[in-house]
Formats: C-alpha cells, structure tokens, sequence
C-alpha cells in the first residue's frame, strides 16, 4: 500500500466574480444558480435552494488504487479562545457540484486559544484507504469543519478533479495470439 498526502488550506476563502444568475455545470450536466449577495452556488432540490460548498480546482491530481492510502490535511488560520470538539467531517466525492459522497471520515479536535493579533496556523488530518470497490468517478476531496465550544461558523472547501483512480478493476486489452510457428 502506498500512502499519498493532499493538503487543503482553508486560508482566506474568496469566490470567483461571478453574475448572479444559473450556471451550466458541463461535468454533471446540471443547472446551479449563483447567488452575489452570499457568494455561493446552490442547487434547486424539491423546490429549495441548498447552498454547495467551496469548491476549487485542485492543485494538483493525486493518482490512487485500491488498498491506497490518502491522507488529507487541513490547515487555517485562527485568532481567538481556546474551542474544544471542533468536528471535522472529510469526504472523497463523485461530483464536486452535486456532492455525491462516497467515503467519509470524521475527526474530533481542539483549536488552542490565541489571544494575539497575529494568526496562527492550525492543522488537522484524517487518512482515507481506498476501497476495492472504487470507481474511476471518485475525483473530488472535500471537508467540513463545524461545532465545538465555543461553537465555530461552519467553514467548508473542497478541490474538484483531484483524484485520479485508476486499476480499479483488471483489464485485459489487446489480447491476441501474436505468432505461431512449426518447431
């Protein structure tokens, strides 16, 4: 098994200038409407408009196969008191748009009080083993950090065409009987 890393920075979240208006998402061939005055996407589920997250072309494309190991590390910036219990939530998804989680972990863990003007970095991981049953649409990362005490405004991000899968199954091409001959 080979464990490969890809980080994700919070940093400073800033979207894109885009005109309110809906959007063609050519990947998944559906429709998101983007709203200026929050600056996020959403998706028209059952009549309601559902906020997606933060998503990002990726830095870079990260190759996997099944049995690997993907770890995922996190990292922002902080100014404030001590939070305990701070939820992390990560997934590997089918669709960054659309969400269609596939693998999810969950990690608990503290943010350290920093009462100075200055930022801190804070960091947190969680590591992935790809399952056998992987499909080659498994190309995004995403994660979630929520809760705590003092409770955290929800921040998401995430990283589009991140992942490549491939031997996800065994394939034979080419297969022939190359030469044949009297011995």
């Amino acid at each position: 098994m080979t464990l490969k890393t890809l980080e994700l920075s919070l940093g400073v979240l800033v979207s894109p200038a885009y005109a309110p208006g809906w959007y063609w998402d050519s990947n998944t061939q559906q429709a998101v409407y983007f709203d200026a005055s929050t600056r996020k996407f959403y998706t028209l589920q059952s009549g309601i408009f559902v906020p997606l997250a933060n998503w990002n072309p990726a830095p870079k494309q990260v190759t996997l196969a099944p049995g690997d190991k993907l770890h995922v590390t996190l990292g922002f910036q902080y100014i404030g008191p001590a939070v305990t219990g701070v939820n992390a939530h990560y997934s590997i998804n089918k669709s960054a748009l659309f969400g269609g989680e596939v693998v999810t972990g969950d990690t608990s863990f503290n943010i350290p009080a920093n009462l100075t003007a200055n930022p801190v970095g804070v960091t947190n991981s969680f590591t992935f083993t790809i399952p056998v049953a992987v499909e080659t649409n498994w190309i995004d990362i995403y994660v979630k950090l929520s809760g705590g005490t003092p409770a955290i405004n929800a921040q998401e991000f995430g990283y589009s065409n991140a992942l490549v899968i491939v031997a996800a199954s065994p394939s034979i091409t080419g297969f022939a009987i190359k030469d044949f001959a009297k011995v």
